[in-house]
């Protein structure tokens, strides 16, 4: 997965983004809480729950939207987003 990410066509930004979020090294607010940040609350999209990696980019019904969204647009038709949830451990 890493050298799908590193060889994309895309700004590097991105791609260090995309990679660290592979590696769940960002700094969501599980994350964060558990480091004693205060004001660690739930997902800003929906408010549902607490904010954390796979939530935010596979579970989230927002995101579950925009990557269905994206999949039309691009017509990626082997792409199943209810298959999804073994990304659990991102």
């Amino acid at each position: 997965m890493d050298q799908m990410v590193w060889k994309a066509w895309a700004p590097s930004k991105v791609k260090f983004f995309a990679w660290l979020a592979l590696q769940d090294r960002l700094w969501h607010a599980d994350r964060l809480e558990k480091r004693g940040w205060p004001n660690c609350g739930p997902c800003p999209l929906c408010r549902r729950v607490q904010e954390c990696g796979p939530h935010l980019f596979f579970r989230c019904r927002f995101t579950l939207r925009l990557w269905n969204l994206v999949i039309q647009k691009f017509h990626i038709h082997d792409m199943d987003t209810s298959a999804w949830h073994m990304f659990d451990s991102v």
